[in-house]
């Protein structure tokens, strides 16, 4: 862990340090092959392509019933699909009149 504790593990009647047995030293990979290539990306593919079925089907008609039926659900949506950042560049030649003028 981050403060320098770590949880025994258990084997029955008694607790093994897993440090002690060499299992998480520095450079031992538990799997050093890693994931798959290409196995999370198969979940994603799949369930955004159930997902954009469903969206066919019932479409505009499920997002104006989740918003009437259930708001707090409608803005938990808005909150996911918003970028969590946004860049832009901003234009501070222009005097609060110009980019009003250009808003209208």
């Amino acid at each position: 862990m981050a403060d320098g504790s770590h949880n025994p593990v258990s084997n029955g009647s008694q607790s093994v340090d897993p440090r002690s047995k060499g299992w998480f030293k520095p450079g031992n990979n538990a799997n050093p092959n890693g994931r798959p290539v290409g196995s999370r990306n198969k979940l994603d593919k799949c369930f955004v392509k159930a997902l954009y079925a469903d969206f066919k089907k019932h479409g505009v008609a499920a997002i104006v019933r989740t918003r009437e039926e259930k708001p707090d659900a409608y803005l938990h949506i808005i909150i996911k699909v918003l970028p969590r950042e946004i860049t832009a560049e901003v234009d501070v030649k222009l005097t609060h009149e110009q980019a009003l003028a250009e808003l209208e």
